[in-house]
């Protein structure tokens, strides 16, 4: 029996089932999120049997993924120490198990399998097509709950009957199972690869077509989600990409013609969108304005920084920082804040928050880090992913929910690799 297991081992490990499993990571992360841990326990047992027989050789390898893989390695190990001090223990484990996926990704991914270097394209490629599908499952929803028969007659009305002021082709009610930020970070990426990918000129003409076609329904489904960081990000990102494409190398002018056209076309409807408005209308206000202050983000960090203000070295703890919060938002009678135990709603007060300065310095190590990476490498996508990333941590504690941890040190470790990004980079 023992010999029969060691068998089938051997093979698992030969014909590169880490690999299978990490292209199922890829399917599965765009789709739904609670289908994620019973893969990546699956991801984590290959990985174990890939190199259990050479562990030391594995953790002597130097490269940037180790290094990288330490100061993430150093960032877990001190939120777990906020275990010690937070008060509230069951929230503390809470919260560090769902950053599991902080600590497991870049554990198997900082010295990868030869098979999943090699085959970066089909990964990237897989996590692109399923981002695609699920949106398109989101509209067909949309639709579906849209349309109704009365009397005989097909009616169409997108808002619904509880709420007539919101509709189901717009955030949350559209990404109906995945939160709409979440679903933003994952199509901008897809919407980057998607266009990379239209470049391959290794691909037939009709695939890098289908390709392309991929790419602007990810960028204009950015609209329905209606996610106001992911609007920054593009703001930031698509000129550069842009630029890159058309007047440095010379190259791609219909992806670059595209992107123009439908900017465009999309400015004046960007324009009508209420949370693109009122995102713009923002930082139109005078700073010193009522309606600025009345502002939840506003009222989140004030209160965010109030709670530092007494836990500057080690933080509150990974436990207790909603409660900490929960009692500043009684104190200025934020009630609706409370009641909902609102997050920081800014990715570095956050860490600040739970760890501390010590802990934001190991997050700013990280992504200092990354950034090198990315223009030591020349890699584009990785650079982008990395923009992306700043973008929603002004804006949202994007690693307080397992979507937003398995994304981000997913793709921290994986696009490091992606040698077609690089090589375009270098011609």
């Amino acid at each position: 029996m023992a010999n029969k297991i060691s068998y089938w081992l051997e093979i698992a490990r030969i014909k590169g089932l880490s690999y299978i499993i990490l292209l199922l990571v890829m399917a599965v992360m765009p789709l739904n999120n609670r289908y994620l841990p019973p893969v990546m326990i699956l991801l984590f047992l290959s990985w174990l049997n890939d190199n259990y027989k050479a562990f030391n050789v594995l953790f002597k390898s130097k490269g940037n993924g180790r290094t990288l893989f330490l100061l993430f390695l150093a960032l877990f190990i001190w939120q777990a120490i906020g275990l010690f001090y937070s008060e509230n223990t069951s929230m503390a484990w809470r919260n560090l198990s769902s950053r599991l996926a902080f600590l497991m990704f870049p554990l198997i991914l900082f010295n990868p399998a030869t098979k999943i270097k090699s085959g970066m394209n089909n990964l990237l490629r897989v996590f692109s097509v399923a981002a695609s599908a699920y949106l398109i499952s989101c509209f067909v929803f949309a639709l579906y709950r849209s349309v109704n028969f009365q009397d005989g007659a097909l009616l169409f009305n997108s808002h619904p009957p509880e709420a007539d002021w919101d509709n189901y082709f717009y955030s949350d009610l559209l990404t109906y199972s995945v939160h709409p930020s979440y679903m933003a970070m994952y199509t901008i990426l897809g919407f980057f690869i998607s266009l990379e990918s239209a470049k391959d000129k290794l691909l037939k003409k009709s695939a890098r077509i289908i390709w392309l076609i991929s790419g602007l329904f990810l960028l204009v489904s950015l609209y329905f989600i209606s996610s106001r960081a992911a609007l920054l990000a593009m703001i930031i990102i698509v000129p550069f990409y842009i630029i890159y494409n058309l007047i440095i190398f010379k190259r791609s002018k219909y992806i670059g013609i595209s992107l123009i056209v439908l900017i465009l076309v999309s400015v004046p409807l960007i324009l009508k969108n209420e949370r693109y408005k009122s995102f713009i209308d923002f930082f139109k206000r005078d700073k010193n304005s009522e309606l600025q202050f009345k502002d939840d983000r506003i009222i989140i960090w004030n209160s965010a920084f109030k709670v530092v203000q007494d836990n500057i070295i080690f933080g509150a703890g990974i436990g207790d920082v909603r409660d900490e919060l929960v009692k500043v938002y009684d104190q200025i009678a934020a009630e609706r804040l409370s009641t909902n135990r609102t997050n920081a709603h800014n990715q570095f007060l956050e860490v600040l928050l739970e760890s501390g300065i010590i802990g934001l310095l190991f997050f700013l190590a990280i992504i200092s880090f990354m950034i090198y990476i990315a223009i030591t490498g020349k890699n584009l996508v990785y650079g982008f992913f990395i923009i992306t990333m700043l973008v929603f941590f002004m804006f949202e504690s994007a690693l307080y929910r397992f979507a937003g941890v398995s994304f981000f040190s997913l793709f921290s470790f994986l696009l490091i690799y992606d040698k077609n990004i690089k090589g375009l980079m270098k011609e």
